[in-house]
């Protein structure tokens, strides 16, 4: 595969379940990342299971730089300077 450069999806949870989130982004585009293996995943700045987060949560998630449908990272939570938090 092409190494690309990793993107930030910020926006709003609008699934999720033990591999996969769904959110919505502030132009109303929705994005499916499947969670990459050594993925980290934060609420409010501490340690959390994708599975854990809510919908409705503001999220930002980060791509794989190898890989723009698996995430590396997803931090959600009020503490995210996302535009309509």
């Amino acid at each position: 595969m092409k190494e690309t450069k990793p993107e930030i999806h910020e926006g709003k949870i609008v699934s999720v379940s033990e591999t996969q989130i769904t959110s919505t982004g502030v132009e109303g585009d929705d994005w499916q990342h499947t969670l990459a293996k050594d993925a980290k995943v934060t609420c409010d700045g501490k340690p959390s299971k994708l599975s854990e987060l809510k919908v409705g949560t503001p999220v930002r998630v980060t791509t794989c730089s190898d890989d723009d449908s698996k995430a590396s990272c997803v931090s959600a939570g009020k503490k995210q300077s996302i535009p309509y938090a």
